[in-house]
């Protein structure tokens, strides 16, 4: 897909939740590897995630 707005089309959701998911492409490995073996603690859900991560969409803009 081209554009947030195409995948959001696609899956049949709002673009605002693909870009909330979208972050979470960009885990740790070591999250994303205690997630897969089930052994994260219990509040740590991709729904909570993707409300706590607040990841830059353009690094260069990171500190400003």
């Amino acid at each position: 897909m081209r554009s947030i707005e195409g995948i959001a089309e696609r899956e049949g959701v709002g673009a605002r939740y693909v870009r909330r998911l979208t972050r979470l492409a960009f885990l740790a490995p070591k999250i994303v590897e205690m997630i897969a073996a089930g052994s994260q603690p219990p509040d740590l859900t991709a729904e909570a995630l993707a409300e706590r991560i607040d990841l830059p969409l353009v690094w260069t803009s990171r500190n400003e």
